[in-house]
């Protein structure tokens, strides 16, 4: 047990672990009714409904993924080769291989690219508030 400052490290921890563990069954029952609060309301065509007590909303975000590829494509197709070269440039690559390799022998974190991904499907967001 270690005690610093008049605090006790241990006891910290322990209380900190049961309350996590509380978290953790809150947040696994919570899921399911949020879920099915989104999904009605989505499959209604509506926005909000309300409780006695409370307002639930849903907003939806769409997300959307842009294929440059194909893009590339269209404007090779439609534009004369100079305003071609003006608009689209030299694309690198990354060698995948490579890059494994670097990450395997420590010279480059792979958590440095967890910015790189997108997002494909929309993110229905659920908020409730009190009824005025």
């Amino acid at each position: 047990m270690s005690r610093r400052d008049g605090i006790d490290l241990s006891s910290k921890i322990d209380e900190y672990k049961s309350l996590k563990d509380e978290e953790s069954a809150v947040k696994k029952a919570l899921k399911p009714l949020g879920d099915y609060i989104k999904k009605t309301l989505m499959e209604k065509g509506e926005t909000e409904a309300t409780s006695d007590k409370y307002v639930a909303k849903i907003s939806v975000t769409p997300n959307e993924d842009f294929n440059e590829e194909k893009a590339i494509s269209i404007l090779r197709e439609k534009l004369n080769v100079d305003d071609f070269n003006s608009v689209v440039k030299c694309k690198f690559y990354i060698d995948d291989d490579a890059l494994e390799s670097l990450v395997y022998l420590g010279k480059f974190n792979i958590e440095e690219l967890a910015t790189c991904k997108t997002a494909k499907e929309p993110t229905v967001r659920l908020t409730i508030s009190n009824k005025k």
